[in-house]
């Protein structure tokens, strides 16, 4: 399994060059909170949703032998996300999509340090990443969508019906942490930035985005 999952990343995003011994295929999934620039309304766009992502990085180093001290591992590494929810609280705004990115990840481990003599292991990253989008909307039961009928007039239909999709390229940048939990599994967080560009001629929305992710190392 590991193997085969190293290839895929590998293949995906050209990272062959980054894997060695000490890699780890991680694979993580959560919910994830965004707002998003909606130029017709005061407030931003509300999207909320799910992710799932399988990620190529440096191990996380062993605890130090010593009786106290740190351990440190860094490394260009590579990742693929599949994502997808909902943009209004009544799931009438769908989307989802992919993306691929680098990442910058930087592992310790600790043993018995600072005031409390803590010791734990986990990382933090840095990410870029780009891909598409493609968002489905749909029309309510009480929407004033004007659809046209076959005699060429048109009239309000209050049937439920889904509008043209749109397909968005998207590019974000992100700062992320985790934490090892036992020895395989992974709790995280990530606050990044994004800005989603529309493939028909629209002008490009930014918004933020959150994520919380629990994974374990394949």
């Amino acid at each position: 399994m590991k193997l085969v999952a190293t290839g895929v990343i590998a293949i995906v995003l050209g990272l062959a060059p980054s894997a060695h011994a000490d890699s780890e295929v991680v694979l993580s999934a959560g919910p994830e909170v965004g707002l998003l620039e909606d130029p017709s309304a005061e407030l931003p766009e509300l999207h909320t949703g799910y992710f799932l992502r399988l990620a190529l990085t440096p191990g996380i180093p062993a605890y130090t032998q010593a009786a106290k001290g740190y351990r440190w591992r860094s490394g260009l590494s590579g990742e693929l996300i599949i994502r997808g929810g909902n943009t209004d609280e009544n799931g009438t705004d769908r989307y989802a999509g992919a993306t691929v990115g680098l990442r910058f990840d930087i592992a310790f481990s600790q043993r018995r340090m600072g005031l409390l003599e803590v010791s734990g292991r986990g990382g933090f990253y840095f990410a870029a990443r780009a891909g598409l989008i493609r968002a489905n909307s749909f029309a309510g039961p009480d929407s004033s969508l004007v659809v046209p009928d076959v005699a060429g007039g048109s009239r309000g239909d209050g049937r439920r019906m889904e509008l043209a999709p749109d397909t968005q390229r998207t590019g974000s940048i992100a700062v992320g942490t985790y934490i090892l939990l036992g020895k395989t599994l992974r709790l995280g967080t990530e606050l990044g930035a994004f800005a989603m560009g529309y493939s028909r001629d629209i002008d490009p929305r930014v918004g933020a985005i959150m994520r919380v992710s629990l994974g374990a190392s394949l």
